[in-house]
């Protein structure tokens, strides 16, 4: 999913990319298009932002210490915007079960109350059913023209 979010961040939105993974996959994150890349291994990757503003931050790993972190390195109208939600899966071994996964529903409709409600109109959580048809359009253009690779 991260590899996506770089490729279609940088070939369809024309956005500057900061990414971050592992050490060992700095150099093909940098392949599909990132600027930067910062390895978040290292405990203070976070402070190498330093003074950044962004106006989206796409969290593919998911935990609340990620939207605190980031929230303060928002432009006043950036959106954060999780895949996974307020918990950190498939680290430390967590897999998502259904349990989990009506976790994830829940705080879905909790975020989406306080987003109506102004309290945190910057958090977002993206689930496939908000994927549209003509989104797929765009991702097979993408994959036809060769700015997409898949990466297994």
């Amino acid at each position: 999913v991260g590899s996506f979010a770089v490729q279609l961040a940088k070939h369809h939105f024309d956005c500057y990319v900061m990414a971050s993974c592992s050490d060992k996959n700095m150099e093909l994150v940098k392949s599909l298009g990132a600027d930067e890349v910062m390895n978040y291994q290292d405990p203070s990757f976070l402070k190498a932002v330093g003074y950044t503003k962004f106006d989206v931050v796409v969290d593919c790993v998911g935990g609340d210490d990620y939207w605190k972190a980031f929230k303060p390195h928002l432009q006043p109208t950036g959106v954060y915007v999780t895949l996974v939600g307020n918990e950190r899966y498939l680290a430390n071994d967590k897999s998502i079960d259904s349990f989990n996964v009506l976790q994830i529903k829940t705080d879905y409709l909790f975020r989406q109350i306080s987003n109506q409600l102004g309290a945190s109109e910057n958090y977002h959580i993206l689930t496939g059913s908000q994927i549209l048809s003509s989104d797929l359009r765009i991702i097979a253009s993408l994959l036809d023209k060769g700015l997409l690779r898949v990466v297994i």
